[in-house]
């Protein structure tokens, strides 16, 4: 089968596509084809092995899990003698986040993993990009920051999956929502349902008086200190990329001071949550209240230019891999 490998740790060079061996499913497995599988932010910090400390998880030296990608939608083509929730011709969705693969023509998983049937009213390729934006801006709006109807919330890198996603997201929850995004994706996310867009290559954010509940850093770019002063009292910041600084921000403010830094990697949290954080979302795609922004589909072929196109910070929503074409 055709997949994409990581050599090692580095650019986009040291991606590449390459004849793998098809597996075949255990028997509490099911075996998924890929038709389309997303490329995001994390799958190109992964790729560097940045932040080092990732590397526990991912692979000291070089990825333990050479075929690499987490998020897919696909068909299931055989299933294992002990699954009874699916059956072939199943279209589904989901994660594959402990031994990475959904870069793949073919992805064998346990089906009591992050495996869910296809929602009513959504495509293969919009579902293929749920678990990474979609799951992360829910976590982290809803679950770590409690976000209320009437709050302010600013989100930086607005224009992103995960940014795109915490817009909608956040008016979803009747929150006031400032998005930070360059000038050329401002209209994007007016539709989205942003109350206020400020393009960061034309104007400042406003840091000088405190009045945001919540700051989303979806890209991890913001100055922490400058951002802190325009939270309220009790105001929180929300970062799912981890820094030094971050991580110090978040262990000293569980002992000092009112205003709260967290984070979370929520791919790592256990799969039954996220399953259900997943039902949760899934009514608001199949009424339409929250769409999945799609930039393009590439082919495998162009894993490299993919990466590229992802480290310039200019993807609008998600960038996915098309397997079918």
């Amino acid at each position: 089968m055709k997949a994409i490998i990581a050599s090692g740790y580095g650019g986009p060079e040291v991606l590449s596509v390459s004849d793998q061996p098809e597996p075949q499913p255990e028997p509490n497995q099911v075996k998924i084809r890929v038709h389309f599988a997303n490329i995001s932010k994390a799958d190109t910090m992964m790729r560097t092995g940045k932040p080092l400390i990732g590397r526990l998880f991912t692979g000291l030296i070089k990825p333990k899990n050479p075929i690499t990608g987490t998020g897919y939608a696909g068909v299931i083509e055989d299933i294992g003698a002990q699954v009874n929730d699916f059956k072939i011709g199943d279209q589904v969705y989901g994660e594959s986040i402990e031994h990475f693969s959904a870069h793949a023509e073919y992805l064998c998983l346990d089906s009591h993993s992050i495996v869910r049937k296809l929602p009513k009213g959504v495509s293969l390729p919009q579902a293929a990009a749920l678990c990474d934006g979609a799951l992360t801006a829910y976590n982290f709006l809803f679950k770590l920051g409690k976000l209320k109807s009437g709050e302010r919330i600013l989100v930086n890198g607005a224009s992103g999956n995960v940014g795109s996603t915490a817009v909608q997201l956040a008016k979803i929850a009747g929150a006031h929502v400032t998005a930070v995004c360059s000038q050329a994706n401002m209209d994007m996310v007016k539709r989205l349902g942003a109350d206020h867009v400020i393009a960061y290559d034309v104007e400042n954010i406003d840091y000088s008086q405190p009045q945001y509940h919540m700051i989303f850093d979806a890209v991890g770019t913001l100055c922490i200190k400058q951002a802190s002063s325009a939270l309220t009292e009790n105001g929180s910041f929300l970062c799912p990329v981890l820094s030094a600084h971050l991580l110090f921000k978040v262990l000293s403010s569980k002992i000092l001071g009112k205003k709260r830094f967290l984070f979370s990697a929520t791919g790592l949290l256990p799969h039954d949550l996220l399953n259900t954080y997943l039902s949760e979302m899934e009514p608001y795609l199949s009424s339409g209240k929250l769409q999945v922004v799609i930039d393009k589909s590439l082919a495998p072929e162009e894993i490299r230019h993919a990466h590229e196109y992802v480290d310039t910070n200019r993807k609008k929503g998600s960038l996915l891999l098309d397997f079918i074409k």
